[in-house]
Parts: C-alpha cells; sequence; structure tokens
C-alpha cells in the first residue's frame, strides 16, 4: 500500500529532476538554435557571395602569396574548370579595379599580373588619403607622419643630390620669394618635390608627395599672412643651403625646424575651420 507520506516523498524527489530536465531541454534548444543561427548566417554569406567574387578572391590570394609573379600571364579561362567565361571575366573586371592585372589583347594578349610602378602607388595613396582626410584626418597629423618621413628625407638629399637638383631647388626658392597667392604655393610645392627627387628613391615621392597633396587640398593657405610665407621662404634657403653643402645634419635640422612652423599656421588655419 502507498501512503500518503510516500506520494509526497516521490513529488518531492521527481519533482526537481523534472524541474532540471525541463531547463536543460531548454537551454539545449536555445543552443541549438543559436547555432543554427551562426551556421545559417555562414551559408548565407557563402550563397549570397558570387562565383565571380569567390574565384576573384582566389586569384588575389595567389598572387599576394607569390604564386602568380608580377608581369606572369594568368590562366586562360578554358584552363578554370567548373568556372564560365562570363564569370572569369567579372572576377579579372574586379581584379583590374584594385589595379592588380592587366589585360591585353592580340596575339600575345592575355591577362597578366600588375607590374605597379612608384607613381601608380603613389596615385592609389593619393586618392585615398583623399578621401580618409574628408573628416577623419586633421592636418595635424598628415604633419607628423610627413616629419618622420622629411626629415631624413632632406639629409638623403643632401648625400645624394645632383647639380640638377641645387639648381631646380634655387629655382623654386626663387619662384616662392617673387609670386604670390596659388603661384607661390606652387613654387613651394615644386621644392618639396625636387627635396624628394634628390633623395634618389622612387618610394620616398610615392610615398611624401600624396600627403603634401592632401594637405594642400585640406587647408585655406589664402588664410596664412604675408609673414608666414617669408618665414617658408627663409626656411626653404635654410634647407637649400645645407644640402648644397653635403651636410645631413643640418638639412634634417632645417627642415624639422621648417615643419614647426607649418605645424604652427596650418594648426590655426585647421582651428579657425573647426569653429
Amino acid at each position: 500500500m502507498v501512503t500518503d507520506i510516500d506520494l509526497d516523498h516521490q513529488r518531492a524527489v521527481r519533482s526537481p529532476n523534472i524541474h532540471c530536465g525541463m531547463s536543460r531541454r531548454r537551454g539545449e534548444a536555445r543552443f541549438r538554435r543559436r547555432a543554427a543561427g551562426s551556421i545559417g548566417d555562414v551559408s548565407e554569406t557563402n550563397a549570397v557571395k558570387p562565383q565571380y567574387q569567390r574565384v576573384a578572391d582566389e586569384l588575389r590570394l595567389k598572387i599576394m602569396a607569390g604564386e602568380y609573379l608580377p608581369g606572369q600571364r594568368l590562366p586562360a579561362e578554358p584552363d578554370l574548370d567548373g568556372v564560365s567565361r562570363s564569370t572569369w571575366r567579372e572576377a579579372i573586371r574586379t581584379l583590374q579595379a584594385e589595379s592588380l592585372v592587366v589585360a591585353t589583347r592580340g596575339v600575345r594578349g592575355g591577362v597578366f599580373v600588375a607590374e605597379p610602378t612608384a607613381d601608380d602607388v603613389s596615385r592609389y595613396l593619393r586618392n585615398s588619403l583623399t578621401l580618409l582626410a574628408r573628416g577623419r584626418l586633421r592636418p595635424e597629423q598628415i604633419l607628423e607622419v610627413r616629419r618622420m618621413l622629411e626629415v631624413p628625407a632632406a639629409g638623403l638629399a643632401a648625400q645624394r643630390r645632383r647639380e640638377a637638383h641645387l639648381e631646380q631647388l634655387a629655382d623654386a626658392l626663387t619662384d616662392s620669394r617673387e609670386k604670390r597667392g596659388p603661384e607661390q604655393w606652387a613654387a613651394n610645392y615644386q621644392f618639396h618635390a625636387v627635396l624628394l627627387d634628390a633623395t634618389d628613391n622612387p618610394l620616398t615621392s610615392a610615398i611624401l608627395d600624396p600627403l603634401t597633396t592632401v594637405l594642400r587640398s585640406a587647408l585655406d593657405r589664402g588664410q596664412a599672412d604675408e609673414a608666414f610665407w617669408a618665414v617658408v621662404c627663409g626656411d626653404h634657403d635654410e634647407i637649400l643651403t645645407a644640402i648644397r653643402d653635403g651636410d645631413p645634419a643640418a638639412a634634417e635640422r632645417a627642415m624639422s625646424h621648417h615643419l614647426d612652423h607649418l605645424a604652427k599656421t596650418y594648426g590655426a588655419i585647421s582651428r579657425l575651420a573647426d569653429d
């Protein structure tokens, strides 16, 4: 015979197990739903990603890994199993937009891994930095990077310059002293461009020239007074003297002082624009 005490005992013993089992099952169900959702998200992403994009991704990885070298021809369309001509062409167009490959026509035509020049690198940096500067990059930050690179560049120019560089630097300095407004700014830009060329390292210009160009476009230099431009001419004169003397340390010091003056005035112009 089962007594009331026995029934109470069975309910007391059974109840926690029932609750624990239900909780465990609910937890496992929630976990399965989350896991299924994650897997579904990944599967959906893979399914939505077009085949041409997957082909472009694979080719890009091989190019970056060095499996296809600059100037090397990529496989022809029929050589890619399971890839249609239209898919292949869309993938190539994607890589062309990234300047990773070039396509040529004719008997010896085809698709080749790009062989970028310093000008190509400079153009890409200029465009990218211009977009970045639209609200997310301050002039002071650009000048910080210029200091990191252009101060040692002045030292290299002092060691490697040729007579032609000295003549071009002197001409740019003369123009800067004699002209005003945009013509004066262009002369100052030319001074720095010749200095970078005097380093005899194409990457120096490829990296620094975009920074200078973006800084020029980001600031209203018309707000700088005549005294500032006189200081700039004086700075350039000191830089030129050090480069002409073949004194790297003096050239670096002169460039550092010059960038100090730019930072002070350009910072003030930038703050006025923000107000």
